[in-house]
């Protein structure tokens, strides 16, 4: 039998305990060993000069898998250097969580995306930014979920919003193209197994955790193209890949959920994704399995 950790930050899995039960009854139908972990319970590091990990303050039995559900590259590698294998790894942590790193990496792969600055406040200086064209859009690189994105119009506003952040805090700055609408689509393993419209009449972001509506969507050719040339560059378990539109109509990249929730897409349709995720997991578990053999 299998065995995995569905690893949560304590804060996250309280909002999110009808998801983490779900996963746990689809891996008892598909006979895997999945048990909740709090991150909290656990301290990893180095002893002795080797890496360790702890549970409770002993030695932790360390499962077969981990189905990440926190945003934590470190933990992440510390888990791959013990022999766990993690969904999603730490490649596609290290990217996705980062919008900035996310752009300069897809960009070099071709990828369309609105044009987009780099920027950190410890380097920021007005006068470099005041012949930019606004309005514009601000997110900060950690940014998730619709948080800490903001609508500029004007760089004394930047300069004002930025002074809001401790010095050295990252953002990426770009174009606002067509506001208030984007598509999410949801990847198991490289395969887009649903999408989802979100739209919003009142804001320019189009999140449905921020009061945004949705409906089930259907790519088109254009559309699943792209993200099949952007789920080529990565490894995924599950992913959310978010697009948005040009003023020509074409969809370009808005950003890579790595801990991608599935609410809309369980609110429109009876895909299930948990149970796919977890059957993509045992194929992929199998495997490395053969291979090790």
């Amino acid at each position: 039998m299998l065995n995995g950790w569905l690893l949560y930050h304590e804060t996250d899995a309280e909002r999110n305990r009808t998801y983490i039960d779900w996963f746990i009854q689809e891996a008892e139908g598909l006979g895997i060993g999945l048990e909740f972990v709090g991150k909290r319970e656990l301290t990893a590091g180095v002893r002795g000069g080797r890496l360790h990990l702890d549970r409770r303050g002993a030695a932790a039995k360390l499962p077969d898998f981990c189905v990440m559900r926190d945003r934590d590259e470190l933990f992440t590698l510390q888990l791959e250097a013990l022999g766990v294998r993690v969904f999603n790894d730490s490649s596609v942590s290290r990217i996705a969580n980062d919008k900035a790193r996310t752009c300069q990496y897809l960009a070099r792969h071709g990828i369309p995306m609105p044009d987009t600055l780099f920027l950190n406040s410890a380097d920021y200086c007005e006068e470099a930014y005041r012949e930019l064209a606004y309005p514009r859009v601000l997110k900060a690189a950690g940014g998730r979920s619709g948080s800490e994105v903001y609508l500029v119009d004007s760089v004394e506003a930047l300069t004002e919003r930025l002074r809001t952040y401790p010095a050295g805090s990252r953002f990426i700055l770009q174009e606002l193209v067509t506001p208030g609408r984007d598509v999410r689509a949801f990847l198991v393993g490289r395969k887009v197994v649903g999408a989802v419209l979100r739209e919003s009449d009142t804001d320019f972001r189009a999140n449905h955790s921020l009061g945004g509506r949705s409906s089930l969507y259907r790519l088109t050719k254009e559309e699943s193209e792209l993200v099949g040339r952007i789920a080529g560059l990565f490894d995924f378990g599950m992913a959310g890949v978010d697009l948005i539109y040009g003023a020509d109509g074409r969809p370009l990249l808005n950003e890579i959920e790595d801990v991608a929730g599935s609410r809309t897409l369980s609110l429109h349709s009876d895909i299930n994704i948990v149970r796919l995720y977890l059957e993509h997991i045992c194929g992929e578990m199998e495997q490395q399995s053969c291979g090790e053999s």
